[in-house]
């Protein structure tokens, strides 16, 4: 129901369900996110419905529930969790811009989207997801290196199959990769985007895209291309979203300022 949703969203230190020392919260963890989805899109399209309707308060209700979805998703340290947070938050912004192109909203609801578009901040949350993805995939090296050393204790439910690679597959390599994820992450992950600056440079983009095609420094290096590949101008597309959500809200504000 779209009211326990609600309610639920009214606590604002609630988190999903989950926990970063268990495996399948490290690699599996993404069950809520296809629900977020289905709810976000249901929301979005019933929002557009009451601006039709002329119910513009009920409208900008189900737009703030979106963006407390979007909102909830800031803390998780996934790529994949930060991309279902830029896709609800499109969601929340297309009824945004159907409200200004009828003049539906007043000047308050206005200021109201203003402030919480505000809150988002794509560019500056891009550094870190990227580094947290770096830190896990380092994490998975350390944990292969357990299994092929036989050291159960550390080997935190990792497939132990893999145990057959020890006669084959050094130990000393994995603290080589370990090294090479980390200096990824330093020469071409973050450089992509300067927050401070609101910068996203297109060269440095190209540069990640390429080595990305080549590198095989991650355990997995089919997912982490799929992972990382288009992340940092998806979230120069929503920050440049927003920021015209924004002034677009400030806008009609004057407009409607003016005629009064």
């Amino acid at each position: 129901e779209l009211e326990e949703f609600r309610a639920a969203a009214q606590r604002p230190l609630c988190r999903f369900p989950l926990f970063y020392s268990e495996p399948q919260h490290r690699y599996n963890y993404s069950p809520h996110l296809a629900i977020l989805r289905n709810v976000g899109e249901v929301l979005q399209v019933r929002a557009c419905a009451r601006l039709a309707l002329g119910q513009s308060a009920e409208a900008l209700a189900d737009i703030e529930l979106i963006l407390r979805f979007a909102e909830a998703l800031r803390q998780e340290p996934f790529v994949q969790s930060h991309r279902m947070r830029h896709e609800l938050t499109g969601f929340a912004i297309q009824p945004v811009w159907e409200g200004l192109a009828s003049k539906r909203w007043t000047a308050e609801q206005l200021t109201i989207l203003q402030k919480r578009f505000e809150q988002f901040a794509p560019l500056a949350d891009y550094k870190r997801v990227v580094r947290a993805e770096t830190v896990f995939q380092m994490d998975a090296w350390d944990r292969l290196r357990s299994v092929i050393s036989g050291d159960r204790s550390h080997s935190h439910g990792y497939d132990r199959r893999r145990r057959i690679l020890k006669p084959f597959y050094p130990v000393g390599r994995t603290y080589y990769h370990e090294m090479d994820v980390f200096r990824f992450y330093q020469e071409k992950l973050a450089p992509v985007i300067d927050a401070d600056e609101q910068r996203v440079f297109l060269e440095k983009n190209h540069e990640l895209e390429k080595a990305l095609a080549a590198t095989d420094a991650f355990t997995d290096n089919l997912n982490m291309r799929w992972t990382f590949n288009g992340f940092a101008l998806e979230t120069a597309r929503l920050q440049t979203a927003l920021d015209q959500a924004r002034l677009a809200c400030a806008l009609e504000r004057y407009r409607l300022a003016q005629s009064e």
